[in-house]
């Protein structure tokens, strides 16, 4: 504690001791420098000792430039003269190299906590004075400060030091440059959430991520250190993962990928690693990833080369977490494959089974790597090749291993087991609870197995048929205690009171094992073909025949169209069913070709599906205000029955069977049938654009929409491409409006707006198409988002383009926002 306290002393004596320096020569020019920082416009004025006392400035102060202030405003550090800097820095060195020697208690001191916000300080100002001489000295305390000091104590001041720091990233001064990357690196890994928007904004107004880029691009010229080239790209990981934004400028320049290719060929695997994390950064892009996918056989030839046993554990999972990125969605997972099936799948096969158990446990680093690659094993819930080299490679036995302590230590895979043993040798292995936390990998992997097993697979002939056997016997095992608990009593409660109170869950969020980083941060994938797992509840909902909500009817019938039935058989269809082919009560007559007539009725046929008949062939001409015949037309029509001729083109089987659908609410038909069905849909006019039309016509067969482009793409888009992507939605609204397509309305309403939201400059073009389209919502949100800058855009001349009731419109809004004495929109 003394020598704490001494050294704590001197640095918070500095400017003492150079005061009794100069006081003992009084009579000599004082050329001292002194600076003090209360604000913005703070200056730095040199001033003779004698003349200190003087109230009046010296006339002729020198400029002291002050960089933008992100942090608290305050006092800060600052002192021109080098032997100063040097002393404050050593002092700041030695008190930092007491703090780590003593336990964490030693912050609680008074003296430590009062002095810890001037030593902060004092560093900071001197990496802001950026002198050569000190630079060097200053950058490494700051790597020290960066892993001694607490993140509690450092939040304060991360906002001045991530702006001091990557300022002198572009510095020419080698170890500067390596020292302030690795104290970057060293806040962003604890960075609070709640400061990354921030954090961002100094990271793009300093151009952090073009100067690291620059960085490395530099050193492939070979006269830089290893250690440059890591610390760079390690840094550079740490930005791309945190912050979605960042990745398009990184992706997208060939120059940079082309070195990162050639450097990852290196045998140094402290650079593989390196590279390792940035590709995965990179691949949480979609785009990205298919930039890295399409380098095909490096990228994945060094992957391949990093997962292998014969590498050291952290650079194996570094390999099996690209993979896992490489591989999110199920076309990611087709596309990687296609390239290196069997060599991935071998690498999930060794890296589940290169594992030892002391006492039943497992050491902590191979239990991370095992964590990894399940998670990569989960690629068996898509269909594909690698099916038939999973099974090839013994993934029975593998599993079986996970899951019963090494099974085949104590049992020959050939051994003849009866049931009743399988019973008892599952029941044993699994009551020994030997690692539980991956025995829901297990099952989802075994699922996957099951369901996408090729045709052609024999277990016994890889040698798996009582390793399969036993697997499949462990599973009766659980559903016994689910069973006795009750478990499908509660679970059914659960799900009906989830139905009825419109209640999503996806099974990630009850599912702690599929839980990862990755998916909180990933921008342009896109899902909308892989749902499996997307609400658990439909599914599950499906089973529940009482339900009437419409979510888990509709998932119910399109799993159904697969097998050929399409629609809801209900009791009201079935007797409403019994009327078709009777000829006493019909009232309409469907003539072929041939001459043929179908007694249909003409009332069933005007509500279930109208485009059967012309206008002037309908039962009643007529009708009321709420859509009903009027009551003395429909007395008019009396038993007079009326013909409607069909053309050469309507197929007699496909009438049939859409009259059957007409009557009864669902059908069973073939491909071939349901192909003709197709052909003799009604032909929708609809004004209008392709690039609307398309995304309707994807919405009509999948019940999604597609998503504009976002993100890093999204970004770096002009006004004009912009206003591309959104034009669409905006006419969408209106078609939804005319069509009384309520989820599509509000879908695309919230995709303007939220566009909208990151894009501001587009709001005057948005104002006038929404209006033309009377979307009045639409209009009223732009007209908001224009209200701050109201006065400019009126000054500019740029609501000229608009008419007078539209710039109304924004006026008002902008009356609003003063008078509720807000500058930003209410919505950011």
């Amino acid at each position: 504690m003394v020598v704490l306290e001494e050294a704590l002393s001197n640095c918070l004596s500095v400017k003492t001791k150079q005061e009794k320096q100069t006081d003992q020569e009084e009579e000599k020019e004082d050329d001292e420098i002194i600076v003090e920082t209360t604000g913005p416009g703070a200056e730095c004025r040199e001033q003779p000792r004698h003349q200190r006392s003087h109230v009046d400035p010296p006339p002729a102060p020198l400029p002291c430039p002050q960089p933008r202030s992100y942090g608290d405003k305050g006092r800060k550090w600052q002192f021109a003269d080098i032997e100063i800097q040097r002393l404050v820095i050593r002092s700041i060195d030695a008190f930092l190299d007491c703090i780590s020697a003593e336990t964490n208690t030693i912050l609680q001191h008074p003296l430590v906590k009062d002095a810890i916000a001037d030593i902060v300080g004092a560093l900071e100002g001197i990496l802001q004075l950026k002198n050569e001489a000190t630079l060097s000295l200053a950058s490494n305390v700051a790597v020290k400060m960066v892993n001694i000091l607490p993140n509690s104590i450092l939040q304060s001041h991360v906002l001045d030091l991530v702006c001091h720091l990557t300022s002198l990233l572009p510095s020419q001064q080698l170890q500067v440059a390596v020292s302030c990357a690795t104290a970057l690196k060293l806040i962003l890994s604890n960075l609070s959430s709640k400061r990354e928007r921030e954090v961002w904004k100094i990271l793009k107004e300093t151009n952090t991520v073009v100067h690291i880029v620059n960085n490395i691009q530099d050193f492939s010229g070979g006269t830089k250190p290893i250690e440059y080239f890591q610390e760079m790209v390690s840094l550079l990981s740490k930005i791309l993962w945190r912050w979605p934004p960042s990745r398009f400028c990184v992706w997208s320049d060939s120059k940079l990928m082309e070195i990162l290719g050639v450097i990852s060929l290196e045998p140094n695997f402290s650079v593989k690693l390196a590279v390792l994390q940035l590709y995965s950064a990179l691949a949480l892009c979609g785009n990205g990833a298919q930039k890295l996918l399409e380098k095909g056989e490096t990228v994945l030839y060094m992957m391949e080369d990093c997962m292998a046993m014969s590498n050291c554990i952290s650079v194996q999972i570094e390999g099996f977490k690209l993979a896992q990125c490489l591989a999110i969605n199920e076309q990611g997972c087709s596309k990687m494959m296609k390239m290196c099936c069997e060599p991935i799948v071998k690498s999930i096969i060794n890296g589940l089974s290169s594992w030892s158990s002391h006492s039943g446990k497992i050491p902590k680093d191979q239990m991370a790597l095992l964590m990894e690659v399940c998670r990569l094993a989960l690629i068996t819930r898509w269909a594909g090749e690698h099916h038939t080299y999973f099974w090839k490679l013994g993934i029975g036995n593998v599993l079986l291993n996970l899951l019963l302590n090494n099974f085949h230590k104590t049992h020959q895979p050939q051994t003849f087991l009866s049931l009743e043993e399988q019973i008892a040798t599952a029941q044993k292995g699994l009551s020994a609870n030997f690692l539980l936390v991956l025995r829901p990998f297990i099952w989802d992997i075994l699922g996957g197995l099951a369901v996408h097993c090729p045709e052609d697979v024999n277990a016994k002939m890889h040698g798996d048929e009582v390793c399969v056997n036993l697997l499949i016997t462990c599973l009766p095992q659980y559903r016994k205690h689910v069973i006795k608990g009750q478990g499908i009593k509660t679970l059914i409660a659960i799900v009906r009171w989830c139905l009825s109170n419109d209640v999503h869950i996806k099974r990630s969020s009850v599912a702690p094992h599929l839980h990862n980083t990755f998916s909180e941060r990933t921008c342009c994938w896109i899902h909308t073909e892989d749902w499996d797992g997307e609400d658990i509840l439909c599914s599950l909902g499906i089973c529940s025949d009482d339900t009437s909500t419409p979510g888990p009817r509709w998932y119910a019938a399109y799993i159904l169209s697969y097998f050929g039935f399409y629609g809801f058989p209900n009791k009201i269809g079935k007797r409403i069913g019994k009327a078709l082919n009777e000829k006493e009560l019909s009232d309409l007559e469907l003539i072929l070709t041939n001459g043929e007539p179908l007694s249909v009725h003409g009332v069933i046929l005007t509500v279930q599906c109208p485009s059967l008949l012309p206008p002037e062939k309908l039962p009643c001409n007529e009708r009321s205000c709420d859509g009903s015949f009027v009551r003395k037309d429909a007395e008019k029509c009396g038993r007079l029955k009326k013909e409607v001729h069909l053309s050469a083109q309507v197929d007699r089987q496909a009438l049939l069977k859409l009259l059957e659908y007409v009557y009864l609410g669902y059908l069973q038909a073939g491909a071939e049938l349901v192909k003709k069905l197709k052909i003799h849909s009604e032909t929708i006019k609809v004004p209008v654009s392709w690039e609307a039309l398309d995304k309707l016509v994807n919405w009509f067969y999948s019940g999604e929409l597609p998503e504009p482009i976002s993100s890093c793409l999204w970004d770096n888009l002009d006004v004009e491409e912009k206003l591309n992507e959104l034009h669409p939605y905006v006419e969408l609204c209106w078609l939804a409006e005319f069509w009384l397509l309520g989820d599509v309305h509000e879908h695309c309403t919230r995709v303007v707006i939220s566009c909208l939201d990151s894009a501001r400059n587009l709001s005057i073009k948005i104002l006038q198409i929404a209006a033309n389209l009377s979307q009045w919502k639409l209009s009223e949100a732009a007209a908001n988002y224009m209200a701050p800058s109201y006065h400019h855009l009126r000054n500019s001349g740029k609501l000229e383009e608009l008419d007078e009731e539209l710039v109304d419109m924004v006026r008002a809004a902008s009356v609003r926002l003063s008078q509720e004495g807000g500058g930003h929109h209410p919505h950011s």
